[in-house]
C-alpha cells in the first residue's frame, strides 16, 4: 500500500468513526514503525486505543480489530457521560433539553441516537426522575 492509498484508506476509516474522530498516524524508531492514536472524542479527548504495525496493511487490520473490541465499551461510556449530564442539567435547570446537551460535550447526531438510552440510564442512575430530553423548537433547534 503506497502512502496515498493509506491517506485515502485512513480518511475513510475516520470517516466511519464519526464527526468527532480524530486518527493520527505516525511513522517513527520504534519497533512497530507504524502507530496510529484513534480518538474516538476527539482530539483534545482522551485517546481511546493505540495501535501498531510493521505495514499499513497490518496497521489497519489492527486498527479495525481494536475498534471491534472498543466499540461497546465506548457506546456505554457514552451513554453514561450524557446520562450524568442529563442528571446534572435537571437539577440546575428542573429539565435538560436538547440545546443545552448540544452546547455540551454532544452532537445533535449523538443526542438522536443516545437519548433514549441516556435517559433510562439516568432514571437507573438516580432517584429524582424521570428524566427526558424536551426537544427544542426554533432557533435552538437541531
Amino acid at each position: 500500500m503506497t502512502p496515498t492509498q493509506a491517506q485515502q484508506k485512513l480518511r475513510e476509516f475516520t470517516k466511519s468513526l464519526g464527526d468527532k474522530a480524530y486518527v493520527s498516524v505516525r511513522l517513527d524508531m520504534s519497533p512497530k514503525p507504524l502507530s496510529a492514536n484513534i480518538y474516538l472524542d476527539g482530539v483534545c479527548k482522551d485517546c481511546s486505543y493505540e495501535c501498531g504495525a510493521m505495514t499499513f496493511e497490518a496497521l489497519f487490520e489492527d486498527m479495525e480489530r481494536e475498534l471491534a473490541n472498543y466499540k461497546a465499551q465506548h457506546h456505554a461510556s457514552k451513554v453514561r457521560r450524557m446520562a450524568l449530564k442529563i442528571i446534572e442539567l435537571t437539577a440546575i435547570h428542573g429539565e435538560c433539553d436538547d440545546a443545552r446537551l448540544r452546547g455540551g460535550d454532544f452532537g445533535a447526531a449523538e443526542v438522536a441516537e443516545l437519548g433514549d438510552e441516556a435517559c433510562a440510564e439516568a432514571n437507573r442512575m438516580a432517584s429524582n426522575g424521570p428524566f427526558k430530553i424536551t426537544r427544542m423548537v426554533g432557533s435552538n433547534a437541531a
